[in-house]
């Protein structure tokens, strides 16, 4: 019988990319004895000369190549900066859909609240005071909300940190993408 439709034997990927059958170690590979110092290998390579000696040459810019300059530290204009942050920080909210909902029924029951609260109120002493407590309950759940958005914004420190220290987009644009989407 001939085996040209038996099944091909399956292969770890690993086993592929390492050339072996996986079953011994090629006699052939020679694994050095001791740690390899990689910095003083690569230096004695003849990569290493050849790009050493372009350097020296001056042979790795064009001679009319010019570097493009830019107005500021930051190669994008503020409004596309604030673009880019808006968009980034939509994403962050959205992927977050147990925290969109619970925006979305806070604000609803807001709504409802200030509204039965606000429905008929008279021009009276009763009226103004009601319409203070209004004032100081609006700025106890835009505190609340605040609190809430906490969590979020600590899982983003550390992207924020990486992206400032690359000088991608200025702190004031991040600031108000972070107001724009959890507003």
């Amino acid at each position: 019988k001939s085996d040209e439709h038996a099944p091909a034997q399956r292969k770890s990927p690993a086993t592929i990319y390492s050339g072996g059958d996986g079953d011994h170690i090629d006699p052939e590979l020679h694994l050095p004895s001791e740690p390899v110092n990689i910095v003083e290998a690569y230096r004695q390579s003849g990569f290493f000369k050849q790009t050493k000696k372009e350097i020296a040459e001056d042979r790795f810019l064009p001679k009319d190549f010019k570097a493009p300059e830019f107005g500021s530290v930051y190669a994008a204009t503020f409004g596309t900066q604030l673009k880019m942050n808006v968009r980034r920080s939509w994403n962050s909210v959205f992927r977050l859909r147990l925290f969109v909902r619970a925006q979305y029924m806070r604000a609803i029951l807001a709504f409802i609240v200030v509204g039965t609260l606000c429905w008929r109120t008279g021009t009276d002493q009763a009226g103004a005071r009601s319409r203070i407590s209004l004032t100081y309950y609006n700025t106890f759940l835009a505190a609340l909300n605040a609190v809430a958005v906490l969590p979020l914004v600590m899982m983003q420190r550390p992207i924020y940190y990486r992206d400032q220290a690359a000088g991608i987009y200025r702190p004031l644009t991040y600031l108000m993408s972070m107001m724009v989407s959890f507003a």
